[in-house]
């Protein structure tokens, strides 16, 4: 009788071993490499830990890890590890928290910004963001949240408003006077000013890819009047470098002339920007088919005007080319397919001049059950904030609620939406975190999400409770901030905090 060799999965070609690996999960692959030696091996080649990354995560920054073995592996453990925490959020085992005071009126703006600069964690070894922070009466800190104490502070009556650029690690500050002021955030140095005719009232960098006449980064500034100019960061900054802004002054790249002039305003994806107006009416301009005003004649940019049947509340952009718009008072939600509205304009257009005739109407218009007061989207998803308490999951294809959220006591005053995660606010004083997770079925708009609430974030203060609560809350990928009144309340996930 002949004697049978047993085969052993461990004595198959590297390569076929490797090829099993791919249809591993993370987890899988952890307790596949424990087995044996050759198993580890196959589990540690970089391309497997690529392809789980891509899969998972939209954009990797693995340029933040070092260069060596295993960069793509390192990656994965880093990132996930703080998901984790993100996860579950366990007090001081998860996450920190520190309570920074130093204002004496109540808070306008907030932002975070990576002290490395950039906009990346370093995934290796983490540092915290600093948190810029303008208050009614014209006093600008920022703050270094290691220590719970302000590194940086400007005092100038004048400013109306902030605006920061991760990726530029700058900060630009809005005055009543019609200037606008470019400071470095490392250095804290004045880089250049701007004027503008009137006062500004509002700020933001942007930035549109494959744009030719656009540039690469660029910051939004609105007056109060309603005119929003364009300025080239890299030119501004590069000029005022040179001095030949004492003799020649830098001069915006776009001017708009918009009729609104106290209400919100967004920039989609795509480079629509957004204006709402308090006439009953949201201008659309088309940022990516504007001719800079160096062009002679100028022509009139590409932008139509969506005709509300109440003064918009609030609005977000639910894809590139979609907004959805709400009322303070209505429960009804309307979806504007805009890019469909600006084409068939441009097509159309017979005149440099709009015609205030042209009365577009929403695509779709549902319900959300009450007055939404925020809102945002992600993974083809709706999410609504509103006065009852509630986080409101509604499908925009078919205009369907999906799943309502009652963890707040009091109304929800902001959210933070990303693919990951939904972080909401509340008069409540209570900050909930959220988490995106795939469902078994395909829901019938052809979605696989769901949001699934976590917990509720712990280490709110009494001295909180003489103001109104939370009325604002901005986030970073390891961190998340909540204002209420002069008071910012930190959160971090990376590092613990030091003892002041």
């Amino acid at each position: 009788m002949e004697s049978r060799e047993t085969l052993s999965l461990d004595r198959l070609p590297f390569d076929c071993i490797v090829t099993l690996c791919e249809y591993f999960s993370a987890e899988d692959l952890a307790r596949f490499g424990r087995v044996c030696t050759v198993f580890h091996e196959a589990t540690q080649v970089g391309y497997l830990w690529r392809r789980l990354s891509l899969s998972r995560w939209a954009f990797c920054d693995v340029h933040q890890i070092s260069e060596g073995a295993q960069r793509w592996r390192r990656y994965f453990t880093a990132r996930r590890g703080l998901e984790a925490k993100m996860d579950t959020g366990k007090p001081l085992r998860d996450y920190r928290v520190r309570t920074l005071r130093g204002h004496e009126k109540d808070i306008v703006s907030v932002a975070v910004l990576r002290e490395t600069g950039g906009g990346d964690i370093n995934w290796e070894n983490p540092s915290h963001p600093l948190v810029v922070s303008l208050s009614g009466d014209g006093s600008v800190k920022a703050w270094d949240v290691t220590q719970g104490k302000a590194v940086w502070t400007l005092d100038n009556e004048l400013i109306s408003c902030l605006a920061v650029s991760e990726t530029r690690s700058e900060v630009a500050l809005g005055l009543s006077d019609g200037s606008v002021q470019i400071w470095g955030a490392r250095e804290w140095n004045l880089r250049a000013t701007v004027s503008s005719s009137t006062g500004i009232s509002k700020l933001m960098y942007g930035s549109i890819k494959n744009s030719s006449t656009i540039p690469s980064v660029f910051l939004l500034a609105q007056t109060v009047d309603g005119e929003v100019e364009m300025w080239d960061c890299d030119d501004v900054v590069s000029s005022t470098e040179s001095k030949k802004q004492v003799s020649e002054p830098v001069k915006p790249v776009l001017q708009l002339q918009s009729v609104a002039t106290t209400g919100g305003w967004s920039l989609s994806p795509a480079g629509l920007l957004s204006l709402e107006s308090e006439l009953e009416e949201i201008q659309v301009f088309d940022l990516s088919k504007v001719s800079p005003i160096t062009a002679s004649p100028s022509p009139d940019p590409p932008h139509v005007t969506l005709h509300t049947s109440e003064p918009p509340g609030s609005s977000c952009w639910v894809e590139p080319r979609c907004l959805a718009t709400a009322s303070i008072s209505s429960p009804d939600i309307s979806l504007w397919d805009v890019g469909t509205h600006l084409d068939s304009r441009t097509q159309s257009r017979r005149s440099a001049l709009y015609d205030q005739r042209n009365i577009y109407t929403p695509s779709r218009t549902f319900s959300n059950e009450a007055p939404p007061l925020c809102m945002g989207a992600a993974n083809d998803l709706f999410i609504t904030g509103d006065g009852e308490g509630c986080i409101r999951v509604l499908d925009p294809k078919s205009g369907k609620l999906l799943q309502t959220f009652s963890d707040h006591k009091g109304r929800v005053t902001d959210l933070y939406v990303d693919r990951f995660r939904v972080l909401s606010c509340s008069v409540d004083f209570s900050i909930r975190v959220y988490r995106w997770v795939k469902t078994a079925g395909v829901r019938p708009g052809g979605t696989t999400a769901q949001l699934e609430s976590r917990y509720t974030l712990l280490g709110g203060s009494v001295a909180l409770r003489q103001h109104d609560g939370f009325n604002r809350l901005v986030c970073s990928a390891s961190s998340c901030v909540g204002v209420a009144g002069n008071q910012l309340k930190f959160y971090t996930f990376t590092a613990n905090l030091k003892e002041k």
